[in-house]
């Protein structure tokens, strides 16, 4: 098995799509994003894990560390000033947890709004919190990288020349993730 953390909103469906191309979809657990499928505590509580790609926003734990220490594992992660405008812009377009919901769309302006994706925003509601993009890095990439087996992958390094990267780099990434899995890429049909 190979685990794929990513911080939300850091390429985490660009990667899947990529995944999903190389491997095919019956190789990618969940198939679709589940936030719930990839919790920390049913990961840990597994009893065995397929050969297969578990990818989604994996919350880091020492325990979880531990159990997986042996396994790859793959941390995307994106320019933190990229992050946090695609975040406040999702927010912004209202796909936001309803417990956060009104506090955040009661910001005044675009800038509170960065700034509350920036430093984290506690809400009225109980339960209501935006975490820092320092706290979702820390908890879905930043630990992990302590840990044996662990490939950072950079989402600026996967977009290709149409959306401002490097198709050539796109595909020298993707060559090198394969071969930090265990497959020897075939670079002419990623070409």
């Amino acid at each position: 098995p190979v685990f794929v953390s990513t911080v939300p909103k850091s390429g985490t469906h660009l990667l899947k799509n990529i995944l999903f191309k190389i491997f095919g979809p019956k190789v990618i657990l969940p198939g679709w994003l589940s936030w719930d499928f990839m919790n920390e505590e049913k990961l840990f509580n597994a009893t065995a894990y397929s050969n297969r790609i578990y990818l989604g926003h994996i919350f880091y734990s020492h325990r979880l560390e531990r159990k997986l220490r042996k396994f790859p594992k793959i941390l995307l992660m994106r320019d933190p000033r990229a992050h946090i405008v695609s975040y406040s812009h999702q927010y912004d377009r209202g796909h936001i947890p309803e417990k956060i919901a009104d506090d955040f769309r009661s910001l005044p302006n675009w800038d509170t709004k960065l700034s509350a994706m920036t430093y984290g925003l506690q809400g009225d509601n109980p339960g209501s919190r935006i975490l820092s993009v320092q706290d979702k890095y820390q908890k879905t990439t930043l630990s992990w990288m302590k840990s044996e087996n662990v490939r950072p992958l950079k989402f600026e390094n996967l977009v290709g020349d149409a959306f401002g990267g490097s198709d050539q780099k796109a595909i020298d990434e993707i060559c090198e993730l394969m071969k930090f899995i265990g497959i020897e890429p075939d670079r002419a049909h990623l070409e």
